[in-house]
């Protein structure tokens, strides 16, 4: 249930039930109401009395005390800051919430002042009361699981299920690959930078480190600017140094894909810390490792190995991203895609998924 489902979200549902259809033994539904337009047969419009606020989470309970009995598990992404948990929670008893992070830290983070503050409060009590009615914790990484079981879940034995973002790799191709031997190209991607994509950091550091604007190369920015980032590149780009930033703005796969395929590393998120988390599984990360790119990264991913070479984890810092793109410019993508095929399969993380789930029974 959600205010307005992002293409970043449509994708991963997309994802998913594509990923389901080739389970012949289980009968997965995947549904998102919103209350933006129609995309069959995933997204379906709240109806008009329902998309306020408050209203929308009244629907989701609404919808699930309708259909609980026909699933033998009905999965929900947590509602943050709901206050319709407290009654109809105990009445659902096969459902399994999913968090995607923190959600206090991220209400703060996301909501600065007093309306922040008080939807973590209202957060930090609805979210005991649904885990005190669930038969297990669902979270795409590891350390999301934990924290609500140790900090939110009254019952310390409730089992954790961790399930990662993923990709059907058909659904994603190769790049072209149009490197240059001598420039650096580095691209950024996001539907919308947010404070936790830490491009600030990235930026901050690359004007404190004027030495490495003498390179030769390009930081590709593909998605919305926040408004000082803006400032941060327009300063980097005064200085008419040979290394520059170069805004794309949003752009359809088609466009974007003929700069990915310039490129030698794409970047993830810098500052998961200002969401209260230090671990992600982004599907960013996962098109891009598909598509044949390297991530460099300030987080680690839950679901890839530290020690996996295409996914290298370091800070904010364009020296050592520019050394990692060096040392990858010259790794064909088709290795990079092959490496990367079994940490980022939503077939395969789908169906383990389902067999961590189905073992709840028999706890």
């Amino acid at each position: 249930m959600l205010r307005q489902l992002t293409p970043g979200q449509l994708k991963q549902l997309q994802h998913e039930a594509r990923a389901a259809s080739y389970l012949k033994y289980v009968a997965w539904t995947t549904l998102v109401y919103h209350t933006g337009d129609e995309v069959k047969p995933i997204a379906k419009k709240l109806p008009f009395l329902f998309r306020p606020v408050f209203l929308r989470h009244l629907y989701a309970w609404i919808y699930m005390l309708n259909n609980y009995k026909k699933y033998d598990y009905i999965i929900c992404r947590h509602i943050a800051f709901d206050p319709f948990s407290y009654f109809f929670s105990r009445y659902i008893p096969n459902r399994i919430p999913v968090h995607h992070g923190i959600e206090t830290q991220g209400l703060l983070s996301s909501r600065p002042g007093i309306l922040g503050r008080l939807a973590a409060v209202l957060e930090k009590y609805s979210v005991r009361v649904s885990l005190r009615h669930a038969v297990g914790i669902m979270g795409v990484t590891d350390e999301i699981c934990t924290y609500h079981l140790e900090n939110n879940a009254p019952n310390k034995k409730m089992p954790i299920i961790i399930y990662p973002n993923g990709i059907c790799l058909e659904s994603i191709q190769t790049i072209d690959d149009e490197r240059n031997d001598i420039a650096h190209n580095i691209v950024f991607i996001c539907g919308k930078f947010s404070k936790w994509h830490g491009l600030d950091l990235l930026l901050s550091d690359m004007l404190n480190d004027s030495e490495v604007l003498t390179h030769p190369g390009t930081l590709h920015l593909i998605g919305e600017l926040l408004p000082d980032t803006q400032i941060l590149m327009a300063s980097i780009n005064d200085q008419k140094k040979m290394f520059k930033v170069k805004y794309h703005g949003r752009l359809p796969y088609e466009a974007y894909s003929r700069i990915l395929a310039t490129c030698d590393v794409g970047l993830s998120s810098f500052a998961l810390h200002r969401q209260g988390i230090t671990k992600a599984t982004t599907l960013k990360v996962r098109e891009m490792l598909a598509a044949g790119l390297p991530v460099y990264s300030g987080h680690p991913d839950s679901a890839i190995p530290e020690s996996f070479p295409y996914y290298r984890i370091g800070k904010p810092c364009m020296r050592k991203i520019m050394a990692f793109s060096s040392q990858m410019r010259n790794i064909p993508r088709q290795e990079v895609r092959r490496a990367s095929e079994k940490y980022i399969d939503k077939i395969a993380i789908l169906e383990k998924t389902i067999q961590e789930v189905v073992k709840i029974n028999d706890l």
